[in-house]
Order: structure tokens, then C-alpha cells, then sequence
């Protein structure tokens, strides 16, 4: 079962195994029954981080013809500059005159977090009445209302030094996110369960002999080169058969180029067209 009108890759999680299409057709109910997830229900997604997946959340913020409009949660800011909240702490400081005995490893500026509340211990976020009561405590914050800045010293030979405020720009915080309703999961549980599927997937893969792997390459090739072309699947068959003879299959790369199937050795250039 496919997702209907949907491509084979969502969330950059890879081509979608049956299992997975039909969580992702389960989910897309969503879109039909929206009162069951209001505006302010927590949902979840997954979300990519360096190599790998984790599940994330946030609260309906807005429903669309298609998509689901949703808000981003962080912890809030807890710093204290100089024992003052980090929200109330003016910057730039006055320019000072360098202490005795600096050097760039002195620290001048006392960076410390203010304790959260004893409930927050109790709390877990794979829990979305968790989430809801983190919220209300004030322990997770909208995105929009934290001031994620770096604060840094600024040193000059004639002025001596201040504390100020950075923004790196390679960091990006978005305040929303809009997902079509099958991205949406209503637990976390049902999130970490693609994620499961998605790392059982990696392993079977990692298994696989070379000639295994290349063999599974070369039938995904073929396969989308008979679905874009209307190819029968007498001529689908032939084309793979030919494919299969050719030594060191292991080392062969295949592509669609011009409506056919080509091949060569993944140390050389020249691509040959399959003839059966």
C-alpha cells in the first residue's frame, strides 16, 4: 500500500517499506478528522540531526487545505550573566579596563543557569500531557520568545573590554513548521516506531554482501526505468536477465538515460547501453 499523491521519501527517512506506508495512510486521516487534533494538541515528528533521526514535537498552531501549520517549543533560557537573568541583562556592558594578570584564558564574565523547577525532574517529553504541563510552568518556551545569542567578551587594545551579544549565522532556530497530516504522529511512540523501522532497514543493508547491495541497486533502477517508460514486464525481465551476466556484478553501476538501461564499471567512464 502507497501513500497516495505522496513521494517515496519523507523526512529524508528513504524509500517507504510497506510497514511504513501503512503508519503514513493511518496518519493521514488526520487530515479529515482534524477535531481530533485542535489547534494547541501536541503532535510529533521526526526530525533529522547530523546522521541520524530523533523525535521531536510541537502544538497545532494552524490547519491548512493540506498541511498542518505547527509550533516549535524549546526549553527556556535559564543563564545568569553576573547573577542576572540572562532577559534582563543590558548589553554591551560599559567598557572596562583589563584586570591584572589577563590573559586571553581569564575569564571575565561569570556564566551560571538558574535552577528549574522541581517539577521539571518529574517530567518527560515523550508524554504530551507532559509537554502541556511543561509549557504552562514555563519550563518550554515558544521558539519566538527566547533570545538565543552567545554572549561573548569583545576586547580593544584602546577602549579595554565589554560583554555583548553574538548571533551566529550559521545557527537558525524556525518558530514553525508545516507538515502534510501524515508526518504527524499523535505519540511519541508512534514516531519512534518509523525511526525503529528506518534503523532496522540500515542494518539489513549493512549485512548485505557487495554483490547483494549491487544487485539491489540495479533492480531500482530497473524498476523506476519500467514504471517511467510503460515497459512490460516481458522486457523488464529480459533487461535484468542480460544485466545478471555480466561479470563482477559487484562493481557495476546502472542508470536510465535516453529511455534505456545503461551500465558500467564503477571505475570507468564510459557508459554502454543494455542490448537483450
Amino acid at each position: 500500500m502507497e501513500v497516495i499523491g505522496r513521494p517515496r521519501r519523507i523526512n529524508n527517512i528513504g524509500e517507504v517499506s510497506q510497514e511504513e506506508a501503512e503508519i503514513y495512510t493511518r496518519n493521514s486521516e488526520l487530515n479529515i478528522n482534524r477535531q481530533e487534533i485542535p489547534i494547541g494538541t501536541v503532535v510529533y515528528y521526526i526530525k533529522k540531526h547530523g546522521h541520524e533521526w530523533r523525535v521531536d514535537f510541537g502544538t497545532v498552531e494552524e490547519h491548512y487545505t493540506s498541511e498542518i501549520c505547527i509550533q516549535l517549543y524549546d526549553f527556556a533560557d535559564t543563564r545568569l550573566i553576573n547573577g542576572v537573568p540572562s532577559n534582563e541583562f543590558v548589553t554591551p556592558t560599559k567598557w572596562k579596563k583589563l584586570p591584572k594578570g589577563w590573559s586571553y584564558n581569564t575569564k571575565l564574565f561569570e556564566c551560571s543557569d538558574i535552577e528549574l523547577p522541581a517539577i521539571a525532574k518529574t517530567l518527560s517529553l515523550s508524554k504530551t500531557d507532559d509537554i502541556l504541563t511543561a509549557i504552562k510552568e514555563g519550563i518550554l518556551v515558544k521558539v519566538q520568545n527566547i533570545d538565543y545569542c552567545h554572549f561573548c567578551t569583545e576586547i580593544d587594545s584602546k577602549k579595554g573590554w565589554r560583554i555583548i551579544r553574538q548571533y551566529p549565522m550559521t545557527e537558525h532556530h524556525p518558530e514553525y513548521k508545516s507538515f502534510i497530516p501524515c508526518e504527524l504522529f499523535r505519540t511519541y511512540e508512534e514516531a519512534q516506531k518509523m525511526i525503529d523501522i528506518h534503523q532496522a532497514e540500515l542494518k539489513r543493508q549493512a549485512n548485505l554482501s557487495d554483490l547483494e547491495w549491487s544487485i539491489e541497486q540495479i533492480d531500482k533502477v530497473i524498476d523506476r526505468w519500467a514504471i517511467t517508460y510503460d515497459i512490460s514486464t516481458e522486457e523488464k525481465a529480459k533487461c535484468r536477465e542480460r544485466i545478471m551476466c555480466i561479470d563482477k556484478l559487484e562493481n557495476v553501476e546502472t542508470r536510465v538515460s535516453g529511455g534505456m538501461v545503461q551500465w558500467k564499471y564503477e571505475d570507468k567512464k564510459r557508459w554502454m547501453t543494455v542490448e537483450y
